[in-house]
């Protein structure tokens, strides 16, 4: 026999007993995984944002302590992370992007530098790039 948070014993047999609990705490859990408040400084840690999608492909850059070279990831398909670039110069860092899409990403990179720059250095602050997505062009 179990105790749920309120006090019910239940056994692992009796799972209605338990899903008020459970959809309560995934609810808590993607409230803490969408962003973490900074108290006192009016800033939000950002986990990630999309900034562009096109087809199976998504380009999304993360809120990375540590990470020291601005770069975005791009997922395709079910895949996350197939391959990473780097925004100063649009070169692959790492994974393995068809060449079809390769190209194409890192000659998008290149051209909208000036602005995944500054999306960049505002997501690692803490501050809301929306805006700043928003005014990116498609890939």
């Amino acid at each position: 026999m179990f105790e749920n948070t309120k006090g019910k014993q239940f056994s692992p047999d009796s799972a209605t007993d338990y899903l008020p609990d459970l959809a309560s705490l995934q609810s808590a859990f993607v409230n803490i995984e969408r962003f973490d408040m900074q108290k006192g400084s009016g800033r939000i840690r950002f986990r990630d944002q999309l900034l562009i999608k096109r087809g199976k492909i998504k380009l999304k850059i993360y809120q990375e302590q540590g990470h020291l070279r601005p770069h975005f990831h791009v997922d395709y398909g079910a895949q996350t992370h197939v391959a990473s670039y780097a925004i100063d110069n649009g070169e692959r860092l790492d994974g393995n992007l068809h060449k079809k899409f390769d190209g194409e990403v890192s000659s998008w990179a290149t051209i909208n530098r000036t602005s995944l720059l500054n999306i960049w250095s505002t997501l690692q602050a803490g501050y809301d790039v929306q805006p700043y997505i928003k005014a990116l062009p498609a890939l």
